[in-house]
């Protein structure tokens, strides 16, 4: 009978692969960002009168680089304002409406962005505004921004469907970004907050506009508490305030508008700057507001959005928000997630550069209900850690196995690079 030998042989493993166990936060390639792209954050305003050394100095302190609409028609007067704001690194995009032709004598400065056109226009005003581009492409103002301002998609004065609208304007009139207003917070009959449900078809129209025609997104925020068409806006704090931000941040937007600087009627309750020039409670929400957006624009900037994710909730009790995306992504998409699982509502902004990929992780959920969301994301097998921007604060993890669980805080928003080993 023949006896069998077997042979145990030990190899130690000296590839990477073979490592079936944690990797070590070391192990890990961790880029650093560094940009002079800004976050604009601005505002707009109707009227020079407290727009003098004092206030543009308050507004540069408080965050804000960008005035929009504040006008004179004085020319003496608007070369002043042009002359004050380059102090303060503060651009102005004076309303000229209807702007004939003129081209001002501060044309070469750099503070003097352009000028605002048009507010709000309606599917009547379109061929005007086509003709209206094209003489000023073939103007001294060329090289300056035409400002238009589109319709929100609750807007009555659409004509047309909102897809329709935004794409009309955006690619027949050839406009230099997609911007729009809309105010997202509005008082119910208790008292307490409500977010209009219809909000992200906003931005998920807008967003996808502008990226398709390379042009960048505007959002203005409510700011002012204020009444119109029946509805009454709240009086938001800095958290509501950065909560829009955030959430229009995950579209991809980089600028900004408060509305609004000064009151323009006795509806608008508490401007910035009041009547007499004094700085509203509203400028100090607006300051802490621009101090946590601006504490990851060195790592945002850095990055060009590619699209948009909705992840539901396991709650019964969803927001609702999600519903009205339709041109959103599944989280797969772009090859940095394979899945992601939340308690609460929240989307996921997909960016890109050309060495890394990035997740801006929005909660969505109405910042009354202070609910924070946990989330917890699957990634492609390349990837083994991730650098979490979170404010001012920043961290590197090591992921378990392909996973990581992080929490978003109510109205808040978390930027991720995912992050590959050292190689």
């Amino acid at each position: 009978m023949k006896k069998s030998l077997t042979l145990v042989l030990v190899i130690p493993c000296l590839l990477a692969s073979c490592n079936t166990g944690k990797v070590n936060v070391s192990d890990l390639y961790v880029p650093t960002f560094d940009t002079d792209e800004r976050i604009n954050i601005g505002a707009w305003s109707w009227t020079v009168k407290n727009v003098n050394d004092t206030q543009l100095q308050g507004l540069q302190e408080a965050g804000l680089n960008l005035l929009v609409g504040t006008f004179n028609n004085n020319e003496t007067a608007n070369a002043g304002l042009i002359d004050r704001a380059s102090k303060y690194d503060m651009g102005i995009i004076l309303d000229k409406r209807p702007w004939e032709g003129d081209i001002p004598s501060y044309k070469d400065k750099d503070s003097f962005l352009g000028y605002c056109v048009s507010d709000e226009p309606t599917m009547s005003e379109l061929d005007s505004l086509k003709t209206l581009k094209q003489q000023w492409d073939n103007s001294e103002l060329k090289d300056k921004m035409f400002y238009v301002n589109l319709n929100p998609c609750y807007s009555s004065r659409l004509g047309t469907t909102y897809d329709n609208y935004i794409k009309s304007f955006t690619e027949e009139v050839g406009l230099d970004m997609v911007s729009s207003d809309y105010y997202a917070m509005y008082q119910n009959e208790a008292g307490g907050t409500e977010i209009r449900q219809d909000w992200l078809k906003d931005l998920d129209v807008t967003s996808y506009y502008a990226k398709k025609n390379n042009k960048p997104l505007w959002f203005t925020l409510l700011t002012t508490t204020h009444n119109a068409s029946g509805v009454t806006y709240i009086d938001p704090d800095a958290n509501d305030m950065a909560y829009q931000m955030y959430v229009a941040m995950a579209f991809g937007t980089t600028y900004f508008l408060h509305y609004t600087y000064a009151a323009t009627g006795p509806d608008h309750l508490n401007p910035i700057v009041d009547s007499k020039g004094q700085w509203t409670d509203s400028y100090y929400d607006v300051k802490d507001s621009s101090e946590m957006i601006r504490a990851w624009e060195k790592v945002y900037m850095s990055f060009k959005w590619q699209g948009i994710s909705g992840v539901f909730g396991d709650e019964e009790d969803n927001t609702g928000l999600l519903d009205y995306l339709n041109y959103d992504v599944p989280v797969d998409e772009f090859g940095v997630l394979n899945k992601a699982k939340t308690d609460e509502d929240v989307i996921i902004g997909h960016f890109s550069n050309d060495d890394n990929k990035g997740l801006m992780i929005t909660n969505v959920t109405n910042p009354d209900d202070a609910k924070d969301a946990s989330v917890t994301l699957s990634f492609n097998k390349k990837y083994k850690g991730v650098k979490i921007f979170d404010g001012e604060k920043e961290k590197v993890l090591a992921l378990n196995g392909d996973k990581i669980t992080v929490d978003v805080k109510s109205s808040k928003g978390l930027f991720i690079v995912p992050l590959e080993k050292k190689k």
